[in-house]
């Protein structure tokens, strides 16, 4: 098991900039989601909790929710 805590070099990131701007926009956030939800859909041990979703909006939808919660401008529904 993995455990993050903080921001490996977070004390060299220039002031004034949102945790958003920080991580890369949407292009970064993109770039671990994707894989994420990739390996989820083909997990057969838990595949079966999203055999409903559309991988494609899962997807965009966990970007938003990253980009809403690090104060970038998208809009988050649920």
């Amino acid at each position: 098991m993995v455990v993050l805590v903080g921001c490996a070099g977070a004390e060299r990131m220039p002031a004034g900039k949102s945790r958003y701007d920080r991580l890369g926009r949407n292009s970064s956030i993109s770039s671990v989601v994707d894989p994420l939800v990739d390996n989820v859909a083909a997990d057969i041990r838990i595949n079966g909790w999203f055999a409903t979703f559309v991988i494609r909006k899962l997807k965009g939808s966990f970007v938003d929710q990253v980009c809403t919660t690090r104060g970038g401008p998208c809009i988050y529904s649920g």
